[in-house]
């Protein structure tokens, strides 16, 4: 499931699997429905972020448009910022993230990037606001992969938690996240 390093990361909207009708109507309409991303071809996937990629502006600037999206908490994990971020397994701790539909595909060109080709997808069980779980997938570093330090990183998904709104308590786990 983990991303082919041969597909680019930016795409026009000629360059999408699937009748060119569909893609130029995808195109025209970023939040194009399930539907319309099985009718070109691939299949719609719920996906917890934790980190940067939670920025829908970020993704966007990728080709990514994502569907469906809405907070959500993982319990059982603690984030922890090396060069980037992770979740490690902890029972006593909850990640605050975004969960989101994404394609097979701007998964696959998503996770194609050097820097985050070393991800790999684990289930996870998300509980969103209003009580509700859902299952989705979650992309994670092998433990053995997790090491360095980015302030920088840590300082821009500080803001980024900010600005969605998670609580207080949360913002001072980012920050003592860090190495």
């Amino acid at each position: 499931m983990v991303a082919s390093k041969e597909i680019a990361l930016s795409r026009r909207c000629s360059d999408l699997p699937g009748p060119p009708e569909l893609s130029n109507a995808w195109c025209e309409n970023p939040t194009a429905s399930s539907d319309t991303r099985r009718a070109r071809g691939t299949t719609a996937l719920n996906v917890f972020f934790y980190g940067l990629f939670m920025d829908t502006d970020l993704l966007a600037a990728h080709g990514i448009r994502p569907v469906a999206t809405r907070s959500g908490v993982v319990e059982g994990y603690t984030l922890r910022i090396g060069a980037r971020a992770t979740l490690v397994r902890h029972t006593e701790s909850q990640v605050h993230g975004v969960l989101m539909e994404l394609g097979t595909a701007e998964l696959s060109a998503l996770y194609a990037a050097e820097s985050v080709a070393d991800y790999v997808p684990e289930p996870v069980s998300v509980q969103l606001r209003d009580g509700s779980e859902v299952d989705a997938t979650c992309y994670n570093l092998p433990p053995d992969k997790i090491a360095g330090s980015n302030p920088h990183y840590a300082a821009r998904l500080l803001q980024l938690a900010r600005q969605l709104g998670f609580p207080a308590s949360y913002l001072e786990q980012i920050r003592q996240a860090q190495s």
